[in-house]
């Protein structure tokens, strides 16, 4: 997937990988159709392309295509970020029963470029 500047052409993609903490698995029915909207609406907020996601109860896989002037760390932070604020504001005892009032990825994302 090529993408195009008016100074450069690009072929960057980044497999992304996270989880939520704990390893709870909540990504199922309602939750999971909210982080996939989630996660659409972000790309085309900022420029990235989507182009594959897939939900575990457990974890998210994330392939995508970003500018090559876009850190790979300022979009897992969007993207963390963002998808916990929707989730906790749609879903407000998610946050209590499961990650007791803290956030809800945990601190480590796989972030693999794939060129």
């Amino acid at each position: 997937m090529n993408g195009k500047t008016n100074h450069c052409v690009y072929n960057i993609n980044y497999h992304i990988v996270f989880c939520p903490k704990y390893r709870h698995k909540v990504i199922t029915g309602r939750v999971e159709d909210t982080v996939k909207l989630t996660i659409q609406e972000i790309c085309n907020t900022y420029g990235y392309t989507l182009i594959q996601m897939e939900t575990m109860p457990d974890h998210l896989h994330i392939f995508l295509s970003a500018l090559p002037t876009v850190a790979p760390t300022d979009i897992v932070r969007k993207l963390k970020s963002i998808t916990a604020n929707k989730i906790f504001s749609a879903f407000p005892g998610l946050k209590k029963k499961y990650f007791w009032g803290s956030g809800m990825w945990s601190t480590t994302t796989s972030v693999r470029p794939v060129m």
